[in-house]
């Protein structure tokens, strides 16, 4: 998928999540109490009810708003109200959440490489005669015997306690092994 595609959803779901105005919100709640009648000590309460809709997207705070005033038969706690868009809300930002990991892993689109142009007689001609200037220099210089063996490609001992312990034991590996007493003098 390309990088643009994955950007231009992610700016569709940001703007999916964009918080409602508190404005707004207050005029859905007042909906709300038109249908429930205001509870008493409302003045008090309506931090908590504007708390539940902080950062919630207006089409979900109308959707709870209008769940309260045909579904409910009492003023809804804050909690009541949240319920039947905390799955919609949550899969929301589920979403957004994977398609900026998309965006992550998304790889710019390639841009076609430019085709190999074709060379001129005179560049073909200049490549062929130092290739020939190198094998020339090549086959005139001194031949170099390659060792048979070499040290630094000779196995390096070990010097690890485990190593240790295990030369130990291979060493040992042919003698008896002798019990020892519980007691080495005699009771």
């Amino acid at each position: 998928m390309p990088i643009e595609t994955v950007r231009q959803a992610i700016a569709e779901h940001e703007a999916s999540l964009e918080p409602a105005d508190m404005r707004a919100v207050i005029v859905e709640l007042d909906k709300v109490c038109a249908v429930h009648g205001t509870p008493a000590g409302w003045d008090g309460m309506v931090d908590d009810y504007l708390e539940a809709f902080d950062g919630v997207p207006y089409d979900l705070v109308q959707k709870a708003c209008k769940h309260a005033r045909l579904d409910l038969k009492f003023f809804p706690k804050p909690a009541e109200l949240r319920a039947p868009i905390r799955d919609e809300l949550s899969a929301r930002r589920d979403t957004l959440r994977r398609l900026r990991t998309a965006e992550m892993k998304a790889k710019p689109a390639k841009h076609q490489p430019e085709p190999p142009r074709e060379r001129t007689p005179e560049e073909l001609a200049a490549v062929a005669a130092a290739k020939e200037k190198a094998m020339q220099a090549l086959s005139e210089g001194p031949v170099k015997a390659i060792p048979a063996e070499r040290d630094d490609l000779k196995p390096q001992r070990d010097d690890s306690a485990a190593a240790a312990r295990r030369r130990v034991a291979e060493g040992l590996a042919g003698f008896k092994r002798i019990e020892r007493n519980a007691q080495p003098w005699g009771a």
